[in-house]
């Protein structure tokens, strides 16, 4: 149980940087734990990046390492007032937690028990993190194929701390359990930002709509990197969003750092990271010493693309760089996994997104623009969906931004968030991939950073609106 102690020291360590984050500063319990999260996943990855390029992965080194992370978080509470706040909870927030906590031990339950099952956990994942716990850190390894030889390896590397310090695989489905919380905690987080005057049952109710979104229920115990991406997008969006209402120095470094580890586990991270910058360039243009800002936010973004997944991208550079042209060009074609340009995902995709839920047929989704149906597995891990109420709050969207773009809360935050996300979104569906449909139907596993922000925006107005109704009838 080494692996969960090293867990709880993390979240430890990141709930007290947090606590001292927020002193002095007016934010939400949601957004706190938020901030706790990605800060000890932030150090968690940091570290463990240290050790693996200094080729020293070993038990030893990371429990020393945990220990000077449990001290530094020892001192953090020394230096902090103790004494609780008083925090009322209402019956059906602790609905949410008892449901939520339910599943979360059916996975630990499931996750000892039940060996790996999925493709990608035998064919890539689980053996590039034993190739590392073997190699006593990273290493490019020319025998694989390039499109798992190339492609960002944060989730494997934490991977191979399970493996290191359990000697097996038992236990590293949990992994994703710690991502699935953090997942909730930042849909929570934007709700209760976007809408300060609604109460605290509307932000329950968007973090159990997003928790049990099927696709996210799947992979909450599953060997994919999809719901760690998703997670750390979403919470750069609860940061960045933070820094576009109050310019605060550490919500920007934060966001940056986040950013940093999503694309140092998806490519796709670098999409959300690039949507954003024209809003956080809006803003940093009204900041005083901007240029400062800025050098200080470019060095910061280095250090952490070193630290928190870069180095697979600089040892694929200089790799490509060494080889002749001719093959370096057959490379970098074989170590493409898609292509680009297939316009009619634009218009397809969404609709399978939004169809796929009401399909009768567990086994095919219809599809107008083909004569038969396409084929679709609807609990299946990589092709499932997400959801009656997001496709309702998805279709509900642009009426809701309309009449409730200018309620209470930070409105210019809410508008910028939204547009970015969808620009995400767009700018991942033209994919050339074979059989074509095929990508539009793993889509929900990719996008899962839209959900929040679908939910966060749509529900809790609309439940006020409900209760408003209620109250004139009643």
């Amino acid at each position: 149980m080494l692996i969960v102690l090293t867990a709880l020291v993390f979240l430890f360590f990141g709930w007290e940087s947090a606590s001292r984050l927020s002193r002095g500063r007016e934010s939400t319990p949601l957004e706190r734990a938020t901030w706790a999260m990605s800060i000890a996943l932030g150090t968690w990855l940091a570290s463990l990046w240290l050790i693996a390029l200094a080729h020293s992965l070993t038990p030893t080194v990371l429990i020393v390492r945990t220990i000077c992370v449990a001290i530094a978080a020892s001192v953090l509470r020394a230096r902090r007032p103790f004494g609780l706040r008083d925090v009322h909870v209402s019956g059906i927030v602790m609905s949410v937690v008892v449901v939520i906590a339910a599943w979360t031990a059916f996975i630990l339950w499931r996750g000892a028990l039940v060996p790996p099952l999925s493709h990608d956990a035998l064919s890539y994942h689980l053996p590039k993190a034993v190739l590392y716990a073997r190699a006593g850190g990273f290493e490019v390894f020319e025998m694989l194929d390039p499109r798992a030889r190339d492609l960002p390896v944060n989730y494997e590397l934490l991977l191979s701390e399970f493996i290191v310090l359990g000697r097996n695989d038992k236990l590293t489905e949990w992994l994703s359990l710690f991502f699935y919380a953090g997942f909730i905690l930042a849909v929570g987080a934007l709700a209760e930002r976007w809408w300060p005057r609604r109460s605290a049952g509307a932000a329950a109710v968007v973090c159990v709509l997003a928790a049990g979104v099927p696709v996210v229920l799947l992979h909450s115990g599953a060997h994919k990197n999809d719901l760690m991406t998703a997670f750390c997008i979403a919470a750069a969006l609860v940061t960045a969003g933070r820094w576009i209402t109050t310019r605060e120095r550490f919500a920007l470094l934060l966001s940056i750092a986040l950013f940093a580890m999503a694309v140092g586990t998806k490519p796709q991270g670098a999409i959300a990271a690039l949507a954003l910058v024209p809003f956080l360039a809006w803003r940093w243009w009204t900041i005083p010493h901007r240029w400062r800002e800025l050098m200080l936010a470019v060095c910061f973004a280095i250090l952490s693309f070193a630290l928190l997944g870069g180095a697979v991208y600089a040892a694929n550079a200089l790799r490509h760089e060494e080889a002749a042209p001719a093959a370096q060009f057959n490379s970098n074609v074989a170590s493409l996994p898609v292509l680009y340009g297939d316009w009619s995902n634009l218009w397809q995709a969404p609709y399978v997104l939004l169809a796929a839920p009401f399909s009768r047929h567990w086994m095919a989704l219809r599809v107008p623009w083909e004569s038969e149906p396409w084929f679709w597995r609807r609990y299946d891990l990589y092709i499932s969906h997400a959801g009656i109420p997001f496709a309702l709050c998805a279709l509900a969207l642009p009426f809701v931004v309309l009449r409730f773009r200018r309620e209470d809360g930070p409105a210019p935050e809410r508008m910028a968030i939204l547009v970015a996300s969808l620009a995400t979104t767009a700018a991942m569906l033209p994919v050339f991939f074979a059989p074509h449909g095929f990508y539009a139907i793993s889509l929900p596993r990719y996008i899962a950073f839209l959900y929040p922000v679908v939910f966060a925006w749509v529900v809790p107005p609309l439940l006020q609106s409900v209760s408003r109704m209620v109250a004139m009838i009643v």
